[in-house]
This record gives structure tokens, C-alpha cells and sequence, in this order.
């Protein structure tokens, strides 16, 4: 029998000599990478500490108890950003390892390794060769000097110079064979794996930059590119800034409640569900991205996991590009409830109602919907939305339609700015066509009866749904569904990744210490509503599109709110007040409950010292001073709409009983559309005010006299409100301008 003899003398035998013996079936192994991580570690190759790749390779054989006379692994690898090839021997599997010797070198782009036996080609002794089990083991590690970190590893297994290169040991003639070929590759390649940033299971985290030695470093603040290897991985920083974002085949990034992941590059989703963000109770994971996502042709790389409290309705959008009604409609006994608001037709449509479960839901659309039983979690699976999005609003005038309120969503895997710090690039002011005000259904905090209302937001305040709900921080989380009010018809919403942050928590407000107040209305089964009165630089005494909020009644049995020109406002702002201005802000509600009903002053900030906050109840007569007794308690015998009981009056003067008596000093009639006010007090009148039944002022006179006619032809038939202002009070009545 021939033999070669190669390798410092050591016995290979050529391919074409090897004989197959009968009835012998021809083992196969298999190869793969695994474990990569980056480590500043000492290398021999390059006799010093540098940022290194390290990673095992394994193999393992398909049939138990078989022994190896040789093995040769060859690794393509990127020679620009990779050198210094060091190596570390493996387990080599149960045997006698000193019976072996190993050589390493690099040539032709390639990594090489050679193991062999040092024994006689002949020798019948199995003690002294290595058994390769049939589950995974170890080779060795190898190690390769990080050269540049921005490129990727390009490592992969040279399979047609492996193949025919490893060799059974055998202990009866011909002595060795050759093992099954080709040799199986599990796929497992490094060829895309980027060199800065690393997950691996075995492993975690690692990234190059590190100064101590065999030791791993990892610092979220640097975006850099970002490999996940394999299994699951969770950033470790509530912000992990990466640069370019790889998520290889097998592997799944999770981003947990309260954590941000921002990628500024492009990023490669490898398989299906492998993105994942978390919500929960209090906050949300989320994702910021340069619209620079490939998805390999895979219909659903991305998850977002919403969290509802169950029996309770939610407003929400899907922030994923392909989502469909399946994700929503009903599940198995007791069925969950899913709608749309449908504008034009001023109605709730049922979609669990013969919709095709295929039917795509609309990026940007919101719906309405109440899960049975306690799972809190509702899955949206698809691709991430990213990019400028736009869907169409309608406005459709009352009664007959909707009067222009839309149902619409967040479409993106991360918060977006209702209003931003400083203005600009926030949903608010990029979307001129709409009020700038935004309405979410409150289904946090358990409901009264069954009820709730809309928390609102705008550049003025915030106001909440719930006595014990949540205030809008101008920040509109992922999948969040929101109500918008149109301008007119034939418009549209607009989102776009400007208008994005990772910042689920932020709290501000748009003014620097603002004059508000917040009044509430409660009545006897702890229905609850609460109007906000802001006074701000920028606003007006007319309804203002950025400013003031119309009332949107999400509550069937209370409805409290501020009236401008007759028209109901949860949220209105004025001009800011100095300390000599005098307001009356007529206030409307409407009760489904009879009996008693509490009105309330729940704080107020920054408003000059010397003004009173009064609350004047036309109905009994009665003024309470809401500084000194915040709550005033009042009765109502029948439910219905109530537009011309109460009065907010913000004034530098007190309504005191001791001083009524002055009013009977005071004599105001009406004649020819001429207002007279005789005055037969001490000292004169010093001045007039007059406004209309929305508290807007008509007109205003210096007075200094006892007796004063005022002028309102321009102005139509109606019932005005006065304010006579003298040395010791402010009187106040109303009179029907005739």
C-alpha cells in the first residue's frame, strides 16, 4: 500500500487510495461558527492587548463513537478589516489530545487549520485518538485583531477546500477514510457580521473601545454598527444609540417598557419577529430609525406588543405597515369588541361584523377597541412604519355627520411630539388643518359605571378623562389613537419621522409659569369632568386654533365646559391677566342625573394675588368666593342642557354680601337699544364693562360720572351681562338689550 508522507513527516493518505469497507456506513460531519464576541484580549499574533473577534468553531458527527485522524478547517475572512490570526485549541472531544499536533496559517484570504495525528498510520489503538461526539463541540477559539471596526467580518467556511479534507481513523485496513463529503455547514456564516457592536447568546453584549483586559465593554451613548447574533437580546440602557443595525437569522432584539433604541443608519431585519417592543402598564419600548429599514422580503420581521387593560375600551393605532383585521377582531368566547369612528355618518362601525379578517388596517387610522378577560397584551405584527405618512380626515357638519371629529393613530413603533420644546417639527404645529387639539379616550384608571371621558391636550394645558386619570405629557406613545378635529372637508394628517422621540416620559409645558385654573364638575354617582382656563400671551378672547379646545363629549351622563360665542370648550384660553383685568366666562354642562352635583376648584397657579376667582350661580343667586370654598354644592331637579346657570368671574373685586345692599343704589334700563346705569352711591361710577352671554366684553367705559348711556345699535337683541365698577365694589347684573 502507498502512503505520502506530508507535514513534518506525518502520515496523510491520498484521497484515491482510501478503500470503503463493506457494509460501512460513511460518517458525515458537520461545521459551525459560533459565539462571536469582541474582547480587548492579549494576541500572540500580534504580541499585544488589541480589540479582538473572537469566536468557536465546532463541529460534530452524525454517528456516535467516531474517531478522527485528521481535520481541516479554512475560513474566508475580510482581510482590510481583520489580521493577526490567533488561536486558542478546543475540547477536540473526549481522547487523548496529545497524540495530535495543530498548525495555523494564512494564505490566499484565508484562515487555515490543520489537525493531525502524530501516531503510525497503522496503529491499532483507539485510546489514542479523539472521538467527535454527535453534539456540538468545541475546535478551538479563534482570534483576529480588529483592524476596522466599521466594516463587517466577511468570515465564512471554505467549503470546496474543506470538502475531502477530514479523515475517519480507522484500526483495520486501509487504516482511515475519508468522512462523508461534502462536509454540512449549518449556515451560520460571519460574513455579515459588523465589528463594532455584538450580541451572542453565550456571550451578551460586547463592543469595541475597551481598555481593560478580558474584559468586555459596552457603551449605548456611542452609535455604532450593531450586530444581533443570535437568541434574544435587550438593550441595557434606556437610550442605545446604533448606527447601523443588523438582526441576524434566529436571532430576536427586544426593547423593553421604558427603553429607546435609536438607529441612524440602515438596519437588516433577517427574520420573521425578530424586533420586538414591549409595553406596559405605565410605559413603552420604543424604536427611532432613519427610514432606512430592508426586510429582506419578509412580510412580518417586526412585533409591537400593546398593552390594554382588559373589559376597557382603547383607542389605538397600528404602528406596522401591514397589519390586518386579524390583529384586532374578535377572539374566541367572550368575543372583544373592534370599531371604527366613521366621520361622515357620525357612527361607530362594527368591523367584528362579517369583516374580512385579510382586510388591511389603514397606517395612521385609529380604532376603538375593548378585549374580554384579563390578557392585556395584543400583538401588531408586520414591518415597522417609518417615513412622511399621510390619511385623509373628513368633516362632515352636525347633525347629520360627525361635525369633523377623526379618529386617527400614531403609526410609528415610537413616541411622537405633540408639541415640542421650543416649537416646531411637532404633530401640533405641522398640521394646520385641524384644531390644534388632541383627544384620547381614557381607559387607564377603572371607568365609573362603565364611563369615562377624554383627557385633551393642547399648546395651553391638559386636561384628563377621569377624576383619577392620566394628563397628557405632549407626548403621543406608540400605537396610541387619538381624536383630531377637521377644519373643513378635503383635508388631510400628517405624520412624519421629525416629528419623533424616544423620550416616552418627557413633561413640559409650552409657557413659562402660565395663569391657569382648573374647575371640575362632579355629580352623584362620581361622574366626573374638568375644564382647564389658561391665560397666555399669544391668546385671544376668540376661539383660537392652537389655544382653545372644543368639547368633545366622550361621557353620556356629565359634560362640563367653558362657552365662547355658544360653543362648548373644554380647555380656553385668554389673555394674560394683569391685575385690574375683570372676566366673566359663562360655563355650560349638561347632567343625565338628577340630584346634587359638586363644582369644584381643583388648583390654580400664577394668578395675580388680588383677584378673586368667583363662581355666580344665576339660579340661586348666590356668588362663592372658590379661593376661600373651593367646592360649591347645587342641586338639579331634571337632566338636560344648561347654558346660562353659572359664571366664572376672575376680578379684583369681591362679591360680598355686606356690600348688596349697594346695588339697590344702582338703576339699569333699556330703551332704543341704550343702556342707562344712574348710580345714587357716594362717589360715582368708575367704570363700565358690558359683555355678550359668551363672556366676551362689548364694550368698555371710563366713567367718573352717576349717571351713563351707552350706545349698542350695532349690536343684536340679547341679554347682557354688566359690570359696574365704583370705590367700594364691583356691581354686577344682566339686563335684555331692547
Amino acid at each position: 500500500m502507498c502512503v505520502r508522507r506530508t507535514y513534518s513527516g506525518k502520515i496523510i493518505v491520498p484521497f484515491l487510495l482510501i478503500l470503503f469497507i463493506s457494509g460501512y456506513s460513511q460518517p458525515r460531519l458537520s461545521f459551525r461558527l459560533n459565539n462571536p464576541r469582541i474582547i480587548y484580549s492579549y494576541n500572540n499574533a500580534y504580541h499585544g492587548y488589541c480589540d479582538n473577534l473572537e469566536f468557536e468553531v465546532e463541529m460534530k458527527a452524525n454517528q456516535p463513537n467516531t474517531r478522527y485522524f485528521s481535520i481541516q478547517v479554512n475560513l474566508y475572512y475580510n482581510t482590510i478589516a481583520l489580521s493577526h490570526f490567533d488561536y486558542t485549541i478546543g475540547d477536540l472531544g473526549p481522547g487523548n489530545l496529545t497524540t495530535y499536533s495543530i498548525t495555523k496559517n494564512t494564505n490566499s484570504s484565508k484562515l487555515n487549520l490543520f489537525i493531525y495525528t502524530n501516531e503510525a498510520f497503522e496503529d491499532t489503538i483507539p485510546e489514542n485518538y479523539m472521538i467527535i461526539p454527535i453534539t456540538w463541540d468545541i475546535i478551538g477559539t479563534w482570534r483576529l485583531r480588529i483592524v476596522d471596526s466599521e466594516a463587517v467580518a466577511k468570515i465564512s467556511f471554505a467549503q470546496s477546500t474543506m470538502n475531502g479534507q477530514q479523515f475517519e481513523k480507522l484500526f483495520i485496513p486501509p487504516w482511515a477514510q475519508l468522512y462523508a463529503v461534502p462536509n454540512i455547514y449549518e449556515g451560520t456564516d460571519f460574513v455579515q457580521l459588523y465589528l463594532s457592536r455584538i450580541h451572542s447568546s453565550y456571550n451578551g453584549w460586547s463592543q469595541t473601545g475597551g481598555t481593560t483586559p478580558n474584559l468586555q465593554f459596552l457603551d449605548w451613548s456611542i452609535p455604532v454598527n450593531t450586530s444581533v447574533w443570535d437568541s434574544l437580546a435587550t438593550p441595557t440602557a434606556a437610550e442605545a444609540l446604533i448606527s447601523k443595525l443588523r438582526i441576524h437569522p434566529d436571532a430576536t432584539l427586544i426593547i423593553p417598557p421604558g427603553k429607546g433604541l435609536v438607529v441612524s443608519d440602515s438596519a437588516f431585519l433577517q427574520d420573521t419577529l425578530c424586533l420586538v417592543i414591549r409595553s406596559g402598564e405605565a410605559s413603552s419600548g420604543c424604536l427611532l430609525d432613519s427610514d432606512l429599514f430592508v426586510f429582506d422580503s419578509i412580510p412580518n420581521t417586526c412585533r409591537y406588543e400593546r398593552f390594554m387593560f382588559g373589559e376597557r375600551f382603547h383607542d389605538a393605532g397600528a404602528p406596522v405597515s401591514n397589519g390586518t383585521y386579524a390583529l384586532l377582531q374578535q377572539q374566541p368566547s367572550p368575543p372583544n369588541q373592534f370599531f371604527r369612528w366613521n366621520e361622515p355618518l357620525n357612527e361607530w362601525e362594527n368591523l367584528n361584523d362579517g369583516e374580512d379578517p385579510a382586510t388591511p388596517l389603514d397606517v395612521a387610522r385609529g380604532y376603538r377597541i375593548k378585549y374580554a378577560g384579563s390578557a392585556p397584551m395584543r400583538n401588531f405584527d408586520g414591518n415597522f412604519s417609518s417615513g412622511p405618512i399621510h390619511i385623509p380626515i373628513s368633516y362632515t357638519p352636525a347633525p347629520s355627520g360627525g361635525d369633523g371629529w377623526n379618529l386617527v393613530g400614531n403609526p410609528y413603533p415610537s413616541a411622537i411630539f405633540a408639541a415640542r420644546p421650543g416649537g416646531g417639527n411637532d404633530f401640533i404645529e405641522q398640521n394646520d388643518s385641524i384644531w390644534g387639539s388632541l383627544y384620547f379616550y381614557d381607559g387607564t384608571a377603572p371607568m365609573i359605571n362603565g364611563r369615562t371621558d377624554y383627557a385633551v391636550y393642547n399648546l395651553a394645558g391638559a386636561v384628563r378623562g377621569l377624576e383619577n386619570g392620566l394628563i397628557s405629557n405632549g407626548v403621543i406613545a406608540p400605537g396610541q389613537g387619538f381624536f383630531v378635529k377637521a377644519y373643513n372637508a378635503n383635508t388631510e394628517v400628517h405624520f412624519d419621522n421629525n416629528m419623533r422621540t424616544g423620550n416616552n416620559g418627557l413633561f413640559f409645558k409650552r409657557q413659562t409659569d402660565p395663569q391657569q385654573i382648573l374647575l371640575s364638575l362632579k355629580n352623584s354617582e362620581n361622574d366626573y369632568n374638568e375644564i382647564l382656563f389658561s391665560f397666555m400671551a399669544d391668546a385671544t378672547v376668540d376661539p383660537d386654533r392652537l389655544l382653545d379646545a372644543p368639547k368633545l363629549k366622550g361621557n353620556s351622563s356629565l359634560s362640563l365646559y367653558s362657552l365662547i360665542n355658544n360653543e362648548g370648550f373644554v380647555i380656553q384660553s385668554n389673555p394674560t391677566l394683569s391685575s385690574n383685568d375683570v372676566y366673566a366666562l359663562p360655563l355650560g354642562f349638561e347632567t343625565a342625573v338628577p340630584g346634587q352635583h359638586v363644582m369644584k376648584l381643583e388648583w390654580f397657579e400664577n394668578i395675580p394675588p388680588n383677584l378673586y376667582i368667583l363662581l355666580e350661580d344665576l339660579v340661586t343667586g348666590m356668588t362663592v368666593n372658590l379661593k376661600d370654598s373651593p367646592e360649591y354644592s347645587f342641586s338639579v331637579a331634571t337632566s338636560g342642557v344648561f347654558l346660562n346657570r353659572f359664571i366664572l368671574h376672575i376680578t379684583p373685586y369681591l362679591f360680598s354680601p355686606a356690600l348688596d345692599d349697594s346695588k339697590q343704589d344702582l338703576t339699569v334700563f333699556s330703551k332704543n337699544k341704550t343702556v342707562t346705569f344712574i348710580y345714587k352711591g357716594t362717589d360715582p361710577m368708575d367704570r363700565i364693562r358690558l359683555f355678550d352671554i359668551s363672556g366676551k366684553e362689548i364694550v368698555a367705559v371710563e366713567a367718573r360720572a352717576y349717571q351713563v348711556s351707552i350706545d349698542l345699535h350695532q349690536i343684536p337683541r340679547q341679554v347682557v351681562f354688566y359690570s359696574c365698577q365704583t370705590s367700594r365694589s364691583v356691581l354686577r347684573g344682566k339686563i335684555l338689550l331692547e
